[in-house]
């Protein structure tokens, strides 16, 4: 079965192995997390996934007092490096570990969204048909990681109903001259549409957004490149953003 590379994830879960919900009550922002070998290619910064646990089969002497967890969604994450080898073993919640493990890619992401104490239960994920129709996120996967569809990711974005809230929580890092937008650009070239805009907006409302404009020469980079006239608006040329020129250059 061939399975589209979208730019967006599923991080699954198995609470027997590594103890997420401890992980969770510690509100860590930063942690890695292991892949499959045949998509590291795929991943690059500015991605974005959603964390998934599956069935909790831990016994109670593991559980030491918690309650199991049911399956569903668990966190909202950014992916923000490439593949890269793990250099050290993984953290102190891991039941499982064995060394063989440390061959296997991991990338570096960032905890946007905590929902340990208000997950998206597998019941409201089945139940609602544009998530249901990303088979992995509702199955389960016996794996690392899974492409996620984006239709399903915008909505459980929305069954959360903090989506400003999530996406300001990107911290894209600081530009101030011409050469580290430029470089920008090519870092984040396939990054999710909603990292584009966070960085966007950032740039739009700093000092260098007038030295991109000069750059661009106040032209339009949308008009252009759907053949219209990149300078018919020029008196509102002054509004035009790193946004507009992001989006005709970077490919999703």
């Amino acid at each position: 079965m061939i399975t589209e590379i979208t730019g967006y994830w599923t991080f699954f879960c198995n609470p027997a192995k590594w103890e997420i919900d401890r992980f969770l009550a510690t509100n860590t922002e930063y942690d890695s997390y292991q892949i499959m070998e045949w998509q590291k290619d795929y991943f690059q910064p500015g991605q974005l996934g959603l964390i998934r646990v599956g069935l909790d089969k831990r016994a109670k002497e593991q559980l030491n007092g918690r309650a199991k967890l049911e399956a569903g969604i668990y966190a909202v994450v950014e992916i923000i490096t490439s593949a890269k080898s793990r250099e050290h073993k993984p953290d102190k919640f891991w039941r499982e570990w064995i060394d063989k493990e440390l061959k296997k890619p991991i990338v570096e992401i960032r905890y946007l969204k905590n929902l340990l104490n208000s997950p998206i239960l597998l019941n409201t994920i089945k139940s609602d048909p544009t998530i249901a129709t990303d088979s992995y996120i509702i199955k389960g996967f016996q794996a690392s990681s899974m492409p996620l569809q984006k239709a399903a990711f915008d909505r459980v974005i929305e069954v959360i109903g903090t989506e400003e809230q999530i996406f300001e929580n990107i911290e894209p890092e600081p530009v101030d001259t011409l050469d580290k937008v430029k470089k920008l650009e090519i870092k984040y070239r396939k990054a999710s549409p909603q990292v584009k805009e966070v960085i966007s907006r950032r740039i739009e409302r700093s000092s260098i957004s007038k030295e991109v404009k000069k750059l661009y020469k106040y032209k339009c980079k949308i008009c252009e490149a759907f053949g219209g006239k990149p300078y018919s608006f020029k008196k509102q040329m002054e509004n035009i953003t790193l946004r507009h020129i992001t989006s005709i250059q970077s490919p999703t």
